[in-house]
């Protein structure tokens, strides 16, 4: 399902919960530019709690980032959709807090096999939590980290080792 700048609203958004809760096998789904209200994030997440078959999703360019609530509906997300490969979380305000708040959640997802985290705020101490990450991540083969704040904190250099480091494990990139 494609529903890229659609604009959704509270109640597209109950809609959308119906829909998916009838579409046990939904494999991909993109609802990236919706700039989704961040007071309802967490009802617009939670939609996609019964999308278990999930293979790609794109959430990019809605700002979950520095959402609690939404951050921590995104967690319980990915913990289900553990067949997820494509993963698009770009232009998402996504920052270092974010990263660590879904670490866990990320950790099960070990089919990933492209990542997205572009355009957003993750420093040095971001990457040493993404670094954790993907040393249970053997198949990931695209990544894309452009456009976020590496050189805003050149003293913590040492989490981008450790990214690197991490990466040297993903036998597919």
């Amino acid at each position: 399902i494609n529903l890229e700048g659609s604009s959704l609203q509270v109640d597209s958004i109950v809609q959308l919960r119906s829909i998916t809760s009838k579409c046990r096998g939904l494999r991909r789904l993109d609802l990236s530019g919706n700039n989704i209200n961040p007071d309802v994030q967490s009802f617009f997440l939670g939609t996609l709690m019964g999308c278990t078959a999930l293979t790609h999703l794109n959430l990019s360019h809605n700002q979950l980032g520095g959402h609690d609530d939404a951050l921590c509906a995104l967690g319980e997300v990915l913990r289900k959709c553990t067949r997820l490969t494509h993963l698009i979380l770009k232009d998402t305000e996504l920052d270092n807090g974010g990263i660590a708040q879904l670490q866990s959640s990320l950790s099960v997802c070990t089919n990933i096999q492209h990542l997205d985290l572009s355009c957003g705020r993750l420093t040095p101490f971001g990457a040493a939590k993404l670094a954790q990450v993907f040393e249970s991540w053997p198949a990931l083969s695209h990544l894309d980290l452009s456009s976020n704040r590496f050189a805003a904190h050149p003293e913590h250099l040492d989490g981008l080792d450790k990214l690197g480091a991490a990466l040297s494990l993903c036998q597919e990139l």
